[in-house]
């Protein structure tokens, strides 16, 4: 219980995660050449060869159903890299990207 006393209050320390989230986020939109402005809506599985994005998993213990659409705004979307990896299928040419919204339109980038 000290520790946490030590590290602030919980809207300090919840402030502090948000402010270190977003000095990341600045850090890859400067790497990869996006506009600061540009808002990051989450990671989509991108199906590469196809231009198509999953839009819905449906898992049962019997089957896994996915479904695609061409457009990324209209794709499920991942708040963590790592959710929407444990979903990919890179032996069958899906990547994990990022959806940035530029405010009259989307775009999508490759985050590994």
């Amino acid at each position: 219980m000290g520790e946490s006393k030590r590290r602030g209050s919980k809207e300090d320390r919840v402030a502090q995660s948000l402010e270190l989230k977003k000095s990341k986020l600045d850090n890859i939109k400067k790497a990869i050449g996006i506009p600061e402005n540009a808002e990051f809506c989450g990671y989509l599985i991108h199906l590469v060869e196809k231009d198509e994005f999953v839009q819905a998993i449906e898992e049962t213990p019997e089957v896994i159903k996915r479904a695609f659409v061409k457009k990324p705004e209209l794709a499920m979307r991942f708040e963590h890299f790592w959710d929407a990896n444990k979903y990919t299928k890179e032996g069958k040419g899906e990547s994990v990207v990022g959806l940035f919204d530029l405010g009259n339109q989307f775009i999508i980038h490759k985050v590994l």
